[in-house]
């Protein structure tokens, strides 16, 4: 699966900035905003020119759109524009095997257009059921070859070749790629990806400083590397590298967060505190990076409490096993509360705990307490996400859908970049009758982790959504 953006997870450190959880540390990211999608060539009042009208008019609803442009087709069978532009309306709806055949159409049609060549490297890329990363390879080089933008298909074509295994090969075209656009951020990103998996230090640092200063800089191409060096034990290099971003970057919290960390890592315990302040300070003036501030407060209890860090860790592990038959859990939940009630009385503005003790109250179906510490935990962290996404959870329990969906909407809206709360409140929706709010977290999670791993929320909608 390949993701544009996801919400980093500040708490556990993941060294995979942009990777979403059902991949791990595997894929490289596609695009990025900054990017756009193809898009047919279009002649002026053209067939297609009619159909990508269509296509972009955000006031018409998407089924409707898809009608529409299907009518041109028909009245154009020969125009592949056309069909080009019926293809992105049909992977617009999720419909990724009709969008296949309508890309495929208009590349018989005109072989020279290179927007379904692009198109059919994405969804071959993506899979349903499985990626077919040879055919993507293919499409990819096809656009190329047909003039479709450098930066934005050698990126995808170095993703395609990274997930294949041809790292080398996967490096010389991310390469090529910076070379067509320097200031686009996330391509260092994902070079560094491959390059610290080959453990080249040598490419990361060659190209370190053009990705600092990047006018669309990506904040992940700095925690690569610096999450390497952690995870191999150069904490003193994580700091220099971390240093160095700081500077060029001083307002920018999430890097002062992963300073921080690097300078307790390396045992730098007075100045880790100090920038673990500094990230609390510059994320309390943005509403984009709340996440900083709870993993920073977090961090700055665990320097100077030790031992209640490792007793909350422990009763954490009995609340979050994979176990799902929660009766059997019932023995490990009871004790992980008890474990809890003296941390949060000892230290009664411990979020964590309150999270932590409510998620096993929810297992233990209690359900007034479990509320209770949940709520305690949004009055101390209004936007916090998990406790948000729980409450949603909970409300769906008791068959309360209205009351879940309206949770889980807000906890998408603070963590729009976690395929699992797209997932899980795509899931909501379809309980609380909002099929078009369900299908349209589909597309979302689909995209981010790809359709295979979105799969148990596209057979509840088949099942109850039909479009």
């Amino acid at each position: 699966m390949i993701v544009r953006h996801l919400r980093l997870s500040l708490a556990t450190a993941s060294l995979c900035a942009l990777i979403a959880s059902a991949a791990r540390a595997q894929e490289p990211a596609a695009t990025t905003t900054a990017q756009q999608e193809p898009t047919a060539t279009l002649s002026a009042n053209s067939p297609a020119d009619r159909a990508m009208k269509i296509l972009t008019d955000d006031n018409m609803p998407i089924e409707e759109r898809r009608v529409e442009i299907l009518k041109i087709v028909n009245d154009n069978p020969n125009d592949a524009e056309s069909w080009a532009a019926y293809g992105e309306a049909l992977e617009k709806l999720g419909e990724r095997d009709k969008a296949l055949m309508a890309f495929q159409k208009a590349t018989e049609l005109n072989p020279k257009l290179y927007s379904p060549w692009q198109w059919l490297g994405i969804l071959y890329k993506r899979g349903n059921p499985a990626p077919d990363y040879a055919k993507a390879e293919e499409a990819f080089r096809r656009a190329i070859t047909e003039g479709a933008p450098r930066p934005s298909t050698l990126n995808e074509l170095a993703v395609t070749l990274a997930l294949q295994g041809k790292s080398k090969d996967a490096v010389a075209a991310w390469k090529q790629a910076i070379e067509a656009d320097p200031e686009w951020g996330v391509l260092y990103n994902n070079l560094f990806k491959v390059a610290t998996n080959l453990r080249d230090e040598k490419l990361c640092m060659e190209y370190f400083d053009r990705a600092l200063h990047a006018k669309r800089f990506e904040e992940s191409a700095v925690m690569q590397l610096g999450e390497y060096f952690i995870a191999t034990g150069k904490n003193s290099r994580a700091v220099e590298i971390y240093n160095k971003a700081t500077e060029a970057h001083p307002d920018n919290a999430r890097i002062r967060y992963y300073y921080a960390s690097a300078l307790a890592a390396d045992g730098k315990k007075n100045d880790a505190r100090a920038e673990f302040n500094n990230a609390i300070t510059i994320a309390k003036k943005s509403n984009e990076v709340s996440d900083v501030v709870q993993s920073a407060e977090w961090a700055l209890f665990k320097l100077d409490n030790a031992k209640a860090e490792k007793d909350f860790q422990a009763a954490r592990k009995l609340v979050f096993q994979p176990e799902v038959d929660w009766a059997k859990m019932k023995p490990d939940l009871e004790k992980a509360v008890k474990q809890l009630n003296p941390l949060i009385e000892k230290y009664p503005d411990f979020w964590n705990g309150y999270f932590v003790r409510g998620v096993a109250y929810r297992r233990l179906n209690e359900v007034a307490l479990a509320e209770k510490d949940l709520q305690k935990v949004l009055s101390l962290h209004p936007d916090e996400p998990n406790a948000t996404m729980e409450l949603a959870l909970m409300k769906r329990d008791q068959y309360d859908f209205a009351a879940a969906a309206d949770f889980a909407e807000k906890a998408i809206a603070l963590a729009p970049r976690d395929p699992m709360f797209a997932i899980n409140g795509g899931l909501i929706m379809i309980e609380a009758g909002r099929c078009d709010r369900a299908w349209e977290l589909y597309r979302i999670s689909a995209k981010m982790v790809g359709e295979p791993n979105a799969a148990i929320l596209r057979d509840q909608l088949e099942a109850r959504c039909k479009q």
